[in-house]
């Protein structure tokens, strides 16, 4: 059966050189959209080792602006073979837990929104395997994705209009007017956006694709 689908052909990047991407139709109709943009968040990649550890703590907070974080937690298979158990909480600074979850396969996620009180922005992500033998020397690879309360609008385009119509199997380029002297995010981190696909008719969001931002 083949998959459905609108899909970005190539890069899904943007930065201020080179403002387009290119996507396809992989529906067997005729589709008509209404084009906008959002830069939602972004996100960043880092591996929390275990040497001769029960446990591992990793610090984190929000920043003024952040809506929520999301953690997507991996294993390799090797490692995961040399576990029993494997829970995974987010601790408050009062030692309450927030949040909890445990790796039920080799890949998991835990999220936590941001409370916007003051004195409650301050978590450890702590991470409590339990090993079949001694404890061993394992890898946990982090990809942290943080959404933005007020994502930043930009404007889409396909031949200059905001508005599209697609065929089946027919490139289409798509223009994004990102303002890129407008960057507030950390060097250390890749910025995320959206492109959302809206029924003419009705407004309403029929699908949407992430993107990269290169500030």
């Amino acid at each position: 059966m083949e998959f459905q689908s609108i899909q970005i052909i190539g890069k899904d990047e943007v930065d201020n050189v080179n403002n387009t991407i290119t996507v396809v139709n992989n529906y067997n109709d005729v589709l008509r959209y209404s084009l906008k943009g959002e830069v939602t968040g972004y996100e960043k990649d880092y591996t929390i080792q275990f040497e001769d550890e029960e446990i591992v703590q990793h610090k984190f907070s929000f920043k003024d602006g952040e809506k929520d974080k999301t953690f997507n937690l991996s294993v390799s298979q090797n490692d995961y073979n040399t576990i029993t158990d494997f829970a995974v909480v987010i601790y408050n600074k009062k030692g309450k837990i927030v949040s909890s979850n445990g790796f039920s396969y080799k890949d998991m996620s835990i999220s936590l929104t941001n409370s916007n009180k003051e004195d409650d922005n301050e978590f450890l992500l702590t991470f409590i395997p339990a090993f079949v033998d001694e404890v061993k020397k394992i890898n946990v690879f982090v990809n942290e994705l943080t959404t933005v309360k007020e994502p930043a609008s930009f404007k889409v385009t396909n031949k200059s209009s905001s508005n599209i119509v697609m065929y089946p199997a027919i490139p289409e380029s798509l223009t994004l007017d990102i303002d890129f002297s407008n960057n507030t995010f950390d060097e250390n981190v890749s910025p995320l956006g959206k492109i959302y696909f809206e029924k003419q008719n009705s407004g309403k969001v029929e699908y949407e694709l992430p993107i990269y931002i290169n500030f």
